[in-house]
């Protein structure tokens, strides 16, 4: 399963962003194989309008069965997720990362 996370940057100690459509990165962790890879989202982040739909493009691009972020998506991008079934897990406080995936590990051991 290939899950998102939307993140503040491009390293594995970075925090989760507290913004989805505006977030600077999406990471994608492959939870099969334990890779991951990273999306620049900073084109997206900086337009004025329609980011939501656009960084849920990139989520559905990329496979996403899942995506972890610190606000949920505005209702366009909801509406790409409902459609597509894409599950949406907001922590219940602001973390790093490698924080919330060790906890998705031990919910999921």
């Amino acid at each position: 399963m290939i899950v998102a996370f939307a993140t503040k940057s491009n390293n594995l100690e970075s925090e989760i962003d507290t913004t989805f459509g505006r977030a600077n990165y999406f990471l994608f962790y492959n939870t099969d194989d334990k890779s991951f890879t990273y999306h620049d989202n900073r084109p997206n982040a900086e337009q004025a309008h329609g980011v939501g739909p656009k960084s849920a493009k990139v989520i559905v691009d990329a496979g996403a069965e899942l995506l972890i972020a610190g606000t949920m998506p505005g209702s366009n991008a909801m509406n790409i997720f409902e459609q597509t079934g894409i599950k949406i897990f907001i922590p219940n406080k602001p973390d790093t990362l490698l924080a919330v995936l060790a906890n998705y590990h031990q919910l999921n051991a």
